[in-house]
């Protein structure tokens, strides 16, 4: 298959997710480091944030579903990462906690970095998976993306996910 339909594929699955969040997550210096070190700083950055909502439910499987994609740049160095991701919950306080979390790592670049609404799923799976054509599957974070179905399992509403929450937020 061409890499042009493998695209063209990877975005009508990511549309069709109709995932409510989008985040680019930069580092101090995309140029400089190393793609291993990138991909760890990212997914301890996802297991907090899954710890964070799903507290010790993580080891049974549940985790914010999330597309995650490597990008490398117009200069194609520049490494750096884009997510279509589900909140959980309230999603301002759901961007919050990712800004926050995603800030308390050194390598990052917060200045740069952006969480937000996904206003319009076509744009963002148009943009999410637009470096395919340079990377091919590569740019697609298998490792990083979650997305087993959730329905039907409740959304656990308790003091210490509360708890969680305000701490992640306020430090």
């Amino acid at each position: 298959m061409n890499r042009l339909r493998e695209q063209q594929d990877m975005r009508d699955w990511v549309v069709g997710e109709s995932y409510d969040t989008f985040c680019t997550l930069k580092f101090k210096n995309g140029y400089d480091i190393d793609e291993r070190k990138a991909e760890e700083v990212v997914q301890l950055f996802l297991q907090k944030v899954d710890r964070i909502y799903w507290g010790k439910r993580v080891t049974h499987g549940l985790r914010c579903q999330r597309f995650v994609f490597l990008h490398k740049g117009k200069s194609g160095q520049n490494t750096h990462y884009h997510l279509c991701i589900q909140s959980a919950g309230f999603q301002y306080t759901f961007i919050e906690v990712l800004r926050k979390t995603w800030a308390s790592y050194y390598e990052t670049d917060t200045a740069t970095s952006r969480f937000e609404l996904a206003r319009n799923t076509d744009a963002t799976g148009t943009y999410i998976t637009h470096e395919w054509t340079k990377l091919g599957s590569r740019t697609f974070c298998d490792r990083l993306s979650y997305t087993a179905s959730h329905k039907g399992i409740p959304q656990y509403k308790n003091i210490q996910k509360v708890r969680r929450l305000l701490k992640a937020i306020e430090g």
